[in-house]
């Protein structure tokens, strides 16, 4: 697996992350949000010289053989935001439509079939690709409380019905049931008719099992399409941000970045710039031309 340097935080605030060091989340503190962050990757392989305690494997993925990493936050905002104003995603500073691979605008759609609540914009200069919190997030857990539970290494169990007045008929489908919570907020109305207050903490696990990290390769099982990330790195941070929708209130960022010294010394030679010598990665970027990409949403269609 290529060496990874894995940090969060929030704005030029960033500091390294004890990947699959579950018992040792990363505090974050600033003027939106208090809380604490884990990253967990399967078969980690730290960076050379990274000093945070990471550990290669969590007990985590043996409880849940399907996901390959998973960013896991609790905590609370310190300012009330609306569900439909706080979104997670990515976020990138320089463009990255040179550099898209083949069979992206398919690899997209597939995407809005798993969460029809993505927005993006992959060919702007500033590129990002977006979704509400609330439901976008595979697991989520809301309490409110004055005060914080105890950090926990297990994924949180399904309950966002503290979202909802006591007697609102929508409180019982969000115990237990992701599945529904997620297709509840896909509804722009029912997340503008909510706000997320100080008074509520969340513990949230964003996971997945589409990126293979001992070969950096991105597979999407819906669309039949597979990525050589390493190919289409152009050295930008992989960056997973929560913010609000016009960017200017700051949650927290966890930013990937691949820190292996052949891959690297190949991107500077390309002419990519390539962060801290080794601190940036932007994920794919394809051909201009969508001649291709039409005929595959073709067959899928």
């Amino acid at each position: 697996m290529p060496g990874l340097r894995v940090t969060a935080g929030y704005g030029d605030c960033m500091s390294p992350v004890a990947v699959n060091a579950d018992s040792k989340p990363l505090h974050i503190s600033n003027d939106e949000f208090e809380g604490d962050l884990t990253v967990r990757i399967k078969g980690f392989e730290a960076a050379p010289g990274e000093t945070a305690p990471s550990e290669p494997e969590s007990g985590y993925f043996e409880r849940h053989t399907s996901v390959t990493w998973s960013i896991a936050v609790a905590g609370r905002v310190k300012r009330p935001i609306n569900a439909d104003d706080l979104r997670f995603g990515n976020s990138f500073d320089r463009p990255i439509r040179d550099h898209l691979p083949y069979g992206t605008a398919i690899a997209l759609k597939a995407f809005r079939l798993i969460d029809p609540s993505l927005e993006q914009d992959l060919y702007a200069d500033k590129p990002w690709a977006f979704s509400p919190l609330v439901a976008t997030m595979p697991a989520l857990r809301v309490v409110r409380s004055a005060d914080d539970p105890p950090w926990s290494a297990e994924q949180p169990e399904e309950d966002a019905s503290a979202l909802f007045a006591e007697d609102d008929p929508d409180r019982g489908r969000l115990v237990g049931n992701a599945a529904a919570r997620r297709r509840l907020f896909n509804a722009a109305a029912v997340r503008q008719s909510i706000d997320i207050t100080p008074d509520m903490w969340f513990h949230a696990d964003f996971c997945q099992g589409m990126i293979d990290f001992a070969h950096l390769r991105l597979t999407i099982p819906v669309a039949n399409v597979s990525f050589d990330l390493t190919k289409y790195w152009d050295g930008q941070p992989v960056r997973f941000v929560a913010q609000s929708r016009d960017g200017t209130r700051e949650l927290f960022r966890v930013e990937f970045v691949i820190a292996d010294e052949a891959i690297v010394a190949e991107k500077i030679a390309a002419g990519h710039q390539v962060a801290g010598a080794a601190t940036s990665s932007s994920v794919p970027a394809a051909a201009t031309s969508t001649a291709g990409d039409e005929a595959l949403q073709d067959e899928i269609d």
